[in-house]
């Protein structure tokens, strides 16, 4: 349990987490990279320890997902996920008792340490614990996916939210199609690189299997008019 939050298996929650006192968390690619393969091997119920200098490429921008490597079972499924500059966002299912906080611990200490080891640094990286919300129903979860892929557009349009569509539609949704450390490239079928990752079929499949009726789903914010339809956070 979290914060008055009991974990209940076969349920979806929108885990996020940011770095302490709003600190860049990933400082480059290699970061990333390695964060991304962290989601796909320690999602598994074994606890087998990664070599992620055998995962990742010399330069850091290749990341090999072996699924033949993993002995156990997932300890969640993961539906989306996001990395921003600060922070991170994940829709999750939870596939056994205590599996997301497992998952959760074992994430944020494997980035903790080497954060901390690469960039000579002491003290907690995170702010505090993750944060976690219910998704009760259908509308919530896929309005909440959307919410996930949407949240790079703070790095193209920081306001766009405040006025309740942006400026540069053709421009927001190439940066949305191009940015790379999102689950989105999967949803639209553009990429295979990092599938083994999600599971998108829940969310998906409330769009008829259709990657361009999720798409357009995910970009409805053509006009002012039609912002009420926008996740707010």
């Amino acid at each position: 349990m979290i914060r008055g939050i009991e974990f209940v298996e076969g349920e979806i929650y929108h885990i996020f987490s940011r770095g302490v006192e709003k600190r860049i968390i990933f400082e480059n690619d290699f970061d990333r990279h390695r964060f991304i393969a962290l989601l796909f091997y320690l999602n598994d119920t074994s606890g087998r320890p990664v070599r992620m200098d055998r995962v990742l490429g010399k330069d850091g921008k290749s990341t090999a997902l072996d699924t033949d490597s993993k002995e156990g079972e997932r300890l969640v499924e993961i539906l989306a996920w996001c990395l921003m500059p600060n922070h991170f966002h994940l829709l999750v299912k939870e596939l056994g008792e205590s599996n997301i906080s497992i998952f959760m611990h074992r994430l944020e200490t494997s980035h903790a340490l080497y954060f901390n080891t690469k960039y000579k640094r002491s003290g907690p990286l995170f702010s505090g614990r993750f944060k976690a919300v219910h998704v009760e129903n259908d509308i919530q979860y896929t309005h909440t996916s959307r919410y996930i892929h949407l949240n790079p557009l703070k790095i193209f349009d920081p306001m766009w939210k405040e006025r309740g569509y942006v400026e540069d539609k053709v421009g927001a949704e190439k940066f949305l199609r191009d940015y790379k450390w999102s689950s989105l490239p999967e949803y639209l079928e553009t990429r295979e690189e990092f599938a083994p990752i999600i599971e998108k079929g829940p969310v998906i499949e409330c769009f008829d299997n259709n990657s361009e009726e999720y798409w357009k789903f995910l970009t409805d914010w053509t006009n002012a008019d039609k912002s009420t339809a926008l996740v707010k956070n």
